[in-house]
């Protein structure tokens, strides 16, 4: 009797596994076999010290805005704009910051901000926007003040000065720190610095790769990007790396096509745009992450 049971329980899973499929799912399933393509998702990584990518880091221009300062006032002094974005070098950050701050580019976050552990790979999930986060439908970091500091508070393109703030002198009794309602010593606002193009050390790509049954892939399609930027805690004075936000590819892309850059890898030099570089594909990334293949249905 024993036996009859193990016998049954044995059976069961390979009666359900047997069970017939819906119409509309055999025709699908039969489709994919006959296509015989697969995708995959690729998190790749753009290194800065592979020479085959040094076009995409240099040369570079510092600061391309000064600190954000209380002790100037607040006031946003962008040395990239329409009058001298001539002078500039044109390295991908500088692309991307100038196209971000113009409000070209939508920024997205790396995390969901309700839920800090969900962690986006590129995924574009938590698009960061002025309709959200600022005053305005369609503000920018340069005409929306409250999407602005949204943005710093977030450390999207900078950061703030973590070291202890300077007091503010009373203007009462010269000499001596101010003093609120309290009784406390009335600090300065930290200041912000932004992230320079020196700065970054990497770029990483989100991809979706589309290969056959062999393996053998036939297609790479950039679905975003984000830059990796070296940063220093502001307390412990130990460096580290941060991935502070993704864009669009397919927003990007088109804005690539009016800057261009020199590549002497070949025998006569040759100029390429940026949406060049990347679509044939210029560069060398190392795969950091890929997800399992599913088929790719035919339409």
């Amino acid at each position: 009797m024993l036996k009859f049971k193990f016998l049954l329980i044995g059976i069961m899973p390979i009666l359900a596994w047997s069970a017939p499929l819906k119409t509309t799912q055999r025709k699908e399933i039969l489709s994919d076999q006959i296509g015989g393509k697969f995708q995959k998702t690729v998190i790749g990584r753009i290194d800065e010290y592979q020479k085959i990518n040094a076009q995409l880091f240099g040369p570079t221009n510092g600061a391309l805005i000064d600190i954000y300062s209380p002790y100037n006032g607040g006031k946003l002094d962008v040395k990239i704009n329409e009058d001298n974005k001539n002078t500039f070098n044109w390295n991908l950050y500088t692309i991307l910051f100038y196209h971000i701050i113009k409000g070209d580019l939508t920024l997205y976050s790396y995390c969901d901000w309700d839920d800090i552990t969900r962690i986006d790979n590129g995924n574009l999930g938590y698009p960061f926007t002025s309709k959200e986060f600022g005053d305005s439908e369609q503000g920018t970091f340069l005409n929306d003040s409250t999407f602005r500091q949204s943005i710093m508070d977030l450390e999207f393109l900078g950061f703030y000065n973590r070291m202890e703030p300077m007091p503010i002198m009373s203007e009462m009794y010269p000499g001596e720190d101010s003093i609120d309602a309290n009784g406390d010593v009335v600090y300065y606002p930290h200041d912000f610095f932004f992230y320079a193009d020196s700065d970054v050390m990497g770029y990483k790509i989100n991809e979706t790769w589309i290969v056959n049954k062999k393996g053998e892939v036939l297609d790479k399609r950039i679905k975003s990007i984000a830059p990796e930027i070296i940063q220093v805690d502001g307390y412990s004075g130990e460096e580290f790396v941060k991935t502070p936000f993704w864009i669009d590819y397919k927003e990007l892309s088109p804005l690539l096509k009016s800057y261009y850059l020199l590549l002497n890898r070949y025998r006569t030099d040759r100029i390429l745009s940026f949406y060049e570089f990347f679509e044939k594909r210029e560069f060398f990334a190392e795969i950091e992450k890929e997800q399992k293949n599913f088929p790719v249905k035919n339409k």
